[in-house]
């Protein structure tokens, strides 16, 4: 998510909408939100991962990561909703099917800004 909102700063005059970057960090946020509070009401904690940040001011640089996050994102995702403890819980399946449209949705989308 900081790295979304940190690069749709840098590259908000690029032809290249900084601001739809900016609304798929949003979109990342809720995702989060909604699984979080999906996993905190089944007593889990869950595990947050702090990533690296990448200063690069090149936008071919920050799509790349940017690709490779919401892929690396969704497959987890789906891994999850595979999970025999996950399908006790509808409201969790509801939310990573919506997390995984969103995240294919997100990754076609860099994919042809890459084009």
């Amino acid at each position: 998510m900081l790295q979304a909102i940190r690069d749709a700063w840098i590259f908000q005059g690029n032809r290249l909408s900084g601001w739809q970057i900016m609304d798929f960090s949003f979109t990342k946020m809720k995702q989060l939100a909604h699984m979080a509070e999906e996993v905190a009401e089944n007593g889990l904690e869950p595990r947050l991962i702090k990533g690296n940040i990448s200063t690069s001011a090149s936008i071919g640089v920050a799509l790349k990561n940017s690709l490779e996050s919401v892929r690396s994102t969704r497959d987890l995702h789906a891994d999850i909703q595979k999970d025999p403890e996950a399908q006790k819980h509808s409201g969790l399946l509801t939310n990573l099917d919506l997390s995984l449209k969103q995240e294919t949705y997100e990754a076609e989308e860099i994919e042809d800004w890459l084009k």
